[in-house]
Order: C-alpha cells, then structure tokens, then sequence
C-alpha cells in the first residue's frame, strides 16, 4: 500500500462535457485545456454512494436493503479568495452555467521520474459562496460545491520508463 499525504494536490477545471450514458474514461478527457484552480485550503470528498432500496419481509420480519442507483458526491472544495486566479475565476463563471465541466486532482505521489495519481470526473458547480470569516485568524474564503455528475477515473500513478 502507498500512502501520501494531500499536501502538494492539484487541482484544475478543464471544458464543458456533456453527459454520457455510460462511465467516462480516460480517454474522454485528453483534449481538456487545463485551468489549475489555486488557493485550495480543503479538498473535501469525492466518490460514489448507491442509494438504498428498502423492502419488507414481514414473513421474516426482516427489512432488506440492497443497492439503487449510484450518485456522485457534493465535493465541498474550500480556497482562500484570490481574485487574480483564473481557475477559481473560471469555477465562478461556471457555477453561472447550467452546464458540466472536466476535474482532474493529481495527487503528490509520482515514483521519481514517474507520472502520479489522478482522479478525473465531470461535475456540475452548484454553488460558489464566500465567506467572510474572522477578520484576525482567517483569510476571506470561497466554497465551490461541485456536484459529481460521472464516475470518477483513477489514473493510477506509474513508474517512469526505463
């Protein structure tokens, strides 16, 4: 098992994608132009959930779940508010569209000369709210919701050719 920390992450906003009816591959994604989106303070949760399905076994007296459809996570992502950053500009502007855009997150874990991990997905940005917080211990923040709209892809981290 390889463990890393999140420190050093990246993170970024690519184009509008439309939505497929079966999962995104890495593939889906090549021809993104990438904007990284700085400041990030937290990274949040990404991920699946199957919704429950519940049925009465009153014979049995028994209630049986078992799994529904999956949905995407709300991904709560938390920047300190930079005002020159195009990425946080272009997750304002997007939060303003109806439409789903690329995400990719590459983690801080490449073998030396080695590609590392990433994460990609689309997501839909439902909400891009500042906060104001406490004038003497925190920097003004932005908090994006991003709402997953597609598997996540996980590219794997590889070690550089020989």
């Amino acid at each position: 098992m390889k463990m890393f920390s999140t420190a050093g992450t990246r993170i970024y906003i690519g184009g509008p994608l439309p939505l497929k009816v079966f999962d995104y591959a890495e593939a889906d994604f090549a021809d993104q132009d990438w904007t990284e989106i700085l400041g990030h303070e937290e990274l949040g949760s990404i991920g699946d959930t199957a919704t429950e399905v519940r049925t009465k076994r009153i014979r049995a007296n028994r209630v049986v779940r078992f799994k529904g459809m999956r949905e995407g996570a709300t991904w709560e992502l938390i920047c300190s508010i930079d005002a020159d950053d195009p990425g946080q500009a272009a997750l304002i502007a997007a939060e303003k569209t109806n439409r789903n855009y690329a995400v990719r997150i590459v983690f801080p874990d490449a073998p030396d000369g080695g590609t590392p991990s990433e994460r990609l997905c689309i997501a839909n940005v439902g909400r891009a709210e500042e906060q104001l917080a406490n004038a003497d211990t925190e920097a003004a923040k932005v908090n994006f919701s991003l709402w997953i709209n597609s598997n996540i892809v996980r590219v794997e981290a590889a070690e550089a050719a020989p």
